[in-house]
């Protein structure tokens, strides 16, 4: 969960479920967003102070307020970016 995880808790998306009612789906309904962010505490203890957005109050609106949503399109060089690989610039490889 880690990386989605974060993302998750942090920004209130990119959480997977289970397919909507009626149609067939490999994962359990009781997968959905309230137990993605059950999860939160348990990967992302609290730290010196510090946590993740959605224990700070962070709503899903707010976070589509401050990043435009789907709507931001007034803008340049800009990608929005999530996965499990990063380049690494001092060696310039791919880095897990």
């Amino acid at each position: 969960m880690a990386l989605s995880g974060y993302c998750v808790c942090q920004f209130l998306t990119l959480f997977s479920s289970a397919a909507p009612s009626g149609v067939p789906t490999l994962v359990s309904r009781t997968v959905n967003a309230e137990y993605w962010q059950r999860q939160c505490p348990l990967f992302f203890p609290e730290v010196n102070g510090h946590t993740y957005g959605s224990a700070k109050g962070k709503t899903a609106a707010q976070v589509n307020s401050w990043t435009k949503g789907w709507d931001l399109t007034n803008t340049t060089r800009l990608i929005w970016t999530n996965g499990y690989v990063s380049i690494s610039s001092s060696r310039n490889r791919f880095v897990h």
